[in-house]
């Protein structure tokens, strides 16, 4: 797939629902960041972007509990 089908196929995927649970996301991620191969030239550049994302991710779900926190109030 090339990075604009890719991008679509995550929006579509979201609208319809079929989105990970944040949670989900972070361990399969994490799962999928462990099984990289640390003799390709590009593992390291690959883990930090990957990390990055799962941040992203992470972030996202803080963010998402402080508004329903801040919603309750």
């Amino acid at each position: 797939m090339n990075q604009t089908t890719v991008m679509l196929a995550v929006i579509e995927t979201s609208r319809g629902g079929a989105a990970m649970r944040l949670d989900e996301a972070v361990a399969r991620l994490s799962a999928f960041i462990a099984r990289l191969d640390p003799s390709h030239e590009e593992y390291k550049d690959d883990m930090e972007m990957l990390v990055r994302i799962g941040a992203c991710i992470w972030e996202s779900r803080s963010v998402k509990s402080e508004k329903a926190l801040d919603e309750r109030a």
